[in-house]
């Protein structure tokens, strides 16, 4: 193998691992049964006639544990 391919092979395994780190679950942001993650705000484009979808900008717990309809509220209704 060329050094070019090793240098690049290296690269692709440095991010690879990278990535697999960087989305590693943190402890205090695993759910309990009856969590939920819900978007509290959204953002889209200022003007309705460029159609673009609207992309939530803020996730925020909803603790479901206390409602009536659990799967419901979990799914941010």
């Amino acid at each position: 193998m060329d050094p070019i391919t090793i240098g690049l092979a290296k690269c692709i395994v440095f991010l690879l691992v990278f990535v697999t780190i960087a989305n590693a679950e943190n402890p205090k942001d695993k759910l309990k049964p009856d969590e939920a993650w819900v978007c509290t705000a959204w953002r889209g484009s200022a003007d309705p006639s460029q159609n673009s979808p609207s992309v939530c900008i803020k996730w925020t717990k909803k603790d479901c544990s206390q409602r009536l309809h659990k799967e419901i509220c979990k799914r941010g209704n």
